[in-house]
């Protein structure tokens, strides 16, 4: 007799030994033959403390497996095995929600599922031993027993929902992905130089980038203690004049002048 144990329970896995209960005048555990042949006797249990065999609450041996079943007996006989079990089971492990169920087998009578719509159908079966379960929601042995997002599928693999969408470059399931004219999710654009969301000028409109630090030359056009605008020079930029200039980066007839109040007013 036993609670989910074919051999010596397995403490390490939260298994336990299967506690019984007999009549002192009836001792039927004692009987039981022990695998040798020994004793080989007739059994019978009628007495008004009949007997019990348990498995606390939570042990690993007293829980149900994929197939919803909890070994009760192992019983080999060259007789008539015959009776009624009276059990009681937990569901998911809560006391209050016990179920009490009878189970009566007879000589030649196999028990387990009779339902044919039932995933654990045993077409041997001559008795229904309340051990049927039946698909999920979307038709699954042993399913989860919910809708999926889907319906009764999953979103294929690389879509993002249910309607076969994808995410876009930005990561937006569905989405129109980068808007035109800008270079990233952000909103930014290229600079001058070529960079996304960068602070590159043209400021000589030459469509080539003036990538120039800070100008601190007071002498220039463009001097400033602070911003992104380089040094700005006006002056001959032909390599074959008189008075050409390597400094200057825009062209004009001669440098700008400084004027008193420390403006710079370029010359033309």
């Amino acid at each position: 007799m036993t609670i989910g144990l074919d051999q010596q329970p397995d403490a390490a896995a939260g298994e336990n030994a299967v506690a019984t209960v007999q009549d002192t005048g009836n001792p039927w555990v004692s009987n039981f033959d022990p695998g040798d042949g020994a004793l080989g006797s007739s059994i019978v249990i009628d007495d008004v403390v009949g007997g019990s065999w348990y498995a606390l609450n939570g042990h690993a041996n007293g829980l149900a497996g994929s197939e919803l079943r909890v070994l009760i007996a192992q019983v080999t006989t060259d007789g008539d095995l015959s009776g009624q079990l009276y059990c009681q089971v937990f569901p998911n492990g809560v006391g209050a929600d016990e179920d009490l169920v009878t189970l009566a087998f007879e000589p030649g009578n196999a028990c387990g599922c009779t339902d044919v719509n039932a995933c654990n159908y045993d077409s041997s079966a001559d008795y229904d031993d309340g051990s049927c379960y039946l698909p999920d929601a979307c038709g699954i042995c042993d399913g989860p027993g919910a809708i999926y997002e889907c319906g009764c599928a999953d979103i294929p693999a690389g879509d993002c929902d249910c309607d076969g969408n994808v995410l876009d470059e930005c990561g937006v399931c569905g989405g129109t992905g980068i808007p035109a004219g800008d270079c990233d999710c952000n909103g930014n654009v290229l600079d001058a130089c070529g960079v996304c969301g960068g602070t590159g000028v043209d400021v000589d409109a030459d469509g080539i980038c003036d990538d120039i630090d800070n100008c601190t030359d007071i002498t220039s056009m463009s001097f400033a203690d602070e911003g992104n605008i380089g040094c700005l020079y006006f002056g001959c930029m032909e390599p074959t004049a008189d008075n050409y200039d390597s400094s200057d980066n825009i062209e004009g007839a001669q440098r700008p002048m400084i004027a008193a109040s420390g403006m710079v007013v370029p010359m033309v």
